[in-house]
């Protein structure tokens, strides 16, 4: 897929200026191979990276519309990824940070953009317009076309912001896993601790999760 979008734009992996990948919150095997994925491709080059919230990504969809960007992604178990987002003038700007919440618990995040437009998009974003449309009179789902992340949100977020690029090597995961993506990320976590490299590896990977707390001494 690489080569043929690299053929079709007559580019060679050497003219790509930088990468930028999102990095999470989502699927810990999902992000881990993206982000292998792009290890792979700036090696070679060293070519700079950076890391960008998938929540944020999704948010760029709807840069063009001025209105309050519900971000969810189904974290499973009845919770969601979520973060809001204030859409203007061609610009992004963040009003929460990134969390794994029930998703009943949105509309305390949302009630003060009451009078206000808010958009839900995402693949979580008709779990969260289930659970706003009682309590919001302004609450819409995105169109089909504008509700999931594209590399294009990421490339936004990451130019837009003038984000610190980094080396490969640097690139970080970000909001912890939930439900069955948790439970791999522990069974890994318990197998590092045996190891007896569990505290390094979690200052290495950001962890936060108040799982955690049960888990390292």
């Amino acid at each position: 897929m690489v080569d043929s979008v690299l053929e079709r734009a007559k580019l060679s992996i050497r003219d790509i200026d930088a990468f930028a990948i999102t990095n999470g919150p989502g699927s810990f095997t999902g992000i881990r191979i993206g982000i292998a994925a792009v290890k792979g491709l700036a090696a070679p080059h060293n070519t700079p990276c950076c890391g960008v919230s998938t929540l944020k990504a999704m948010a760029y969809n709807l840069m063009g519309d001025d209105c309050i960007a519900c971000c969810a992604m189904d974290a499973r178990c009845d919770q969601v990824y979520f973060a809001a987002f204030r859409c203007f003038a061609g610009k992004v700007e963040r009003l929460t940070e990134d969390m794994a919440i029930p998703a009943s618990k949105l509309i305390d995040y949302l009630a003060a953009y009451s009078a206000e437009k808010v958009i839900c998009v995402g693949d979580g974003a008709n779990i969260a317009y289930e659970s706003l449309r009682d309590e919001l009179q302004n609450v819409f789902l995105a169109s089909a076309n504008l509700r999931y992340q594209r590399a294009w949100g990421a490339a936004c977020a990451a130019v837009s912001e003038d984000m610190d690029f980094k080396s490969a090597s640097e690139l970080l995961f970000g909001l912890m896993p939930t439900g069955s993506d948790l439970s791999c990320f522990v069974r890994t976590l318990r197998t590092l601790r045996s190891l007896g490299s569990l505290r390094s590896s979690a200052k290495k990977f950001h962890i936060r999760h108040s799982a955690l707390s049960w888990i390292l001494p």
